[in-house]
């Protein structure tokens, strides 16, 4: 029983092998370069799983960042995702003042994680804004 397991096993653990080997492959890359690698990664999974829908439309998404994508974009793109992030924090404090005020704590829990969220995914946005800089 355990042997024709691992028979079936084996094969499968070489179909996943390249979509691993593609994952980590964008790592390395930057910017735009980064997001079509990305789209790439998308469109071989879609294909291998026969969602043709979703592979054409990735396809046109890898045409339009190959044909409009530019690392100024990105910039933009990504300081205006922290602007966002940071109202975000500006409003959870709000109503994280208001929670402790009406002295509600699994509210005042609530919006001490959704800041802590926050900064987080700012902390990710600055990371990939100074790698594109």
């Amino acid at each position: 029983m355990f042997r024709n397991s691992i028979k079936m096993l084996l094969p499968l653990s070489f179909l996943l092998l390249p979509l691993t080997v593609s994952a980590s492959n964008c790592s390395g890359k930057i910017g735009c370069e980064r997001k079509a690698c990305e789209i790439e990664r998308k469109m071989l999974i879609a294909k291998e799983n026969g969602h043709h829908g979703m592979f054409d439309g990735l396809s046109d998404a890898l045409a339009r960042v190959n044909d409009y994508c530019t690392n100024n974009d990105l910039k933009e793109e990504l300081l205006a995702e922290i602007d966002e992030s940071q109202s975000e924090i500006i409003d959870y404090r709000s109503e994280l003042n208001e929670a402790t005020t009406d002295k509600e704590e699994d509210k005042i829990l609530k919006y001490q994680r959704k800041i802590e969220e926050e900064k987080i995914n700012i902390k990710k946005l600055e990371e990939e804004l100074s790698l594109l800089q």
